[in-house]
This record gives structure tokens, sequence and C-alpha cells, in this order.
């Protein structure tokens, strides 16, 4: 065998393998022009955050056992009007990279707004958790647990913002 001579391979069939390969060679882009997998997801997450702060975030039970009466007190009553605002800069920043990509501005819209409502829902979640130690200030028989709300927006917030920060990094306009 001539020392230059390398063996003949075998074609990729596997759709990884062209990809790495043509990579390697320099016929490729590490990454699409456009992140669509990244803006679904962001925007899916927008979209629970929203329905996070519309959602309950207290729920308040009082009273006698033989009458209870139950409180809810939704996201949008609280805090979740600033997460509302701010899942709409997140998904007017996903809008302006579809419809004016050459805007480099849009996904620090999106990485800023949910990971406001990251921080918002987060430290809601945290403040309105009851203790369970210490001295206890609510009256008797009065019980007060944490919606659904709350939790999602401080998880989809947070999942969310990083999405938006992969888009800040990978987006090229």
């Amino acid at each position: 065998m001539p020392p230059n001579h390398q063996p003949p391979q075998r074609p990729a069939t596997d759709g990884f393998q062209r990809y790495w390969r043509d990579l390697a060679r320099g016929h490729g882009e590490a990454v699409p022009g456009r992140p669509w997998l990244l803006l679904i997801l962001a925007f899916g997450c927008a979209v629970a955050v929203i329905a996070g702060a519309i959602g309950p975030w207290l729920v308040s039970e009082h009273g006698p056992m033989s009458a209870r009466v139950t409180d809810v007190t939704s996201g949008y009553r609280t805090d979740g009007a600033f997460v509302l605002v701010a899942a709409a800069v997140a998904i007017a920043g996903l809008v302006l990279m579809i419809v004016h990509p050459d805007a480099d501005f849009a996904p620090w819209l999106v990485c800023i707004g949910l990971g406001l409502c990251a921080v918002i829902g987060l430290l809601d979640w945290m403040f309105y958790t009851p203790r369970t130690t210490g001295p206890d200030v609510r009256p008797p028989g009065e019980v007060i647990t944490i919606g659904w709300g709350v939790k999602i927006v401080g998880i989809a917030g947070a999942a969310g913002a990083a999405f938006g920060y992969m888009l800040v990094r990978d987006y090229d306009g």
C-alpha cells in the first residue's frame, strides 16, 4: 500500500454522521441561520408563564371545619401583573426576531423578559410559602397553600430565560 493511500470510506448513511463529516470538512454551519427550536421552546415558556400569571398563586382556607371558606388569589391580582408585562416583552422580542431578523437586540428582550418572570415567580414562591418552623402568626384553623400559577411562572420563566440566553448566544441575525 502506498504511504498516502487511504482506505475507501463507506458512504455515511446516518444524517448525524454526514453532518459532522461535512462540518469537519468545512462544508456546513455549526449554528443554523434560524434557531427555530429555541424560538419554539422560548415561546412555549412565555405562554406557560402567561398561563401561570393568570392562575392561582395563593389558596387560603379559614373558618370552622363545618363551614370552610376558600379564598383564591390569582396572579394578576398580585405580582402576576408585572409578569404579564415582562412576558409580553419577551413575546414581542420573539416576534421581532421572526419579522426583522437583523434586529440584534430582540434576543435580549426574550432573555431579560423571561428572566424577570423567573425572578418574580421564584421570589414570590419563596416568600409566599408558609413557614413550617417558628411562631405561627396565622389564626388557628387557617391553611395557606401555594397555587400552581406561581410555580409555573418560576419554573417556566427560568427555563425560558435559559432558552433566551441560548438565543442571545447563537443568534446571528
